[in-house]
């Protein structure tokens, strides 16, 4: 957008339908808000306009998840990564250089750190889930956890 606003500040991007077709939501703090309804008018070449949306529609979106136990050798974020959208650590740990893997909004450049229960993962190109909560080990000396997995 050319404002040099942090990323963290601007929270979620929802898409929602509406009579007049699909639209696009920014769940932004209070303190910036009147800023982008002054600022923007253009997203690349794209004529937007930007308006304060009404109350009603922030308490008609909740989010949905689906609960996955998976087992990790540990709460790496690459192996939790890697458990959440199936696929291996190797391809996962491209992600890190490439700038796209957040922890509660921050970015994360080391495929080495350990996530703690509550911890909500970003992943740009594959989602977000929240490390919800260890189970216990396997038979092999696994660990088990909980994720909750947004759709």
């Amino acid at each position: 957008m050319g404002l040099n606003i942090d990323r963290s500040c601007i929270g979620d991007i929802l898409f929602l339908n509406d009579e007049k077709g699909r639209i696009l939501v920014f769940v932004i703090s209070e303190d910036i808000a009147e800023l982008i309804i002054r600022s923007v008018d253009r997203m690349k070449h794209t004529t937007v306009v930007c308006e304060p949306a009404p109350p009603d529609l922030a308490i008609a979106f909740t989010p949905t998840f689906r609960e996955a136990k998976v087992s990790v050798a540990s709460p790496r974020i690459d192996s939790m990564i890697s458990a959440a959208f199936n696929g291996s650590r190797s391809k996962m740990s491209e992600l890190f250089p490439a700038r796209r893997v957040f922890v509660n909004s921050r970015l994360i450049m080391r495929t080495d750190y350990i996530l703690k229960e509550g911890d909500i993962v970003s992943v740009r190109g594959f989602g977000r889930f929240r490390y919800s909560e260890e189970l216990g080990r396997s038979k092999k000396d696994r660990q088990m956890v909980k994720l909750e997995i947004y759709e």
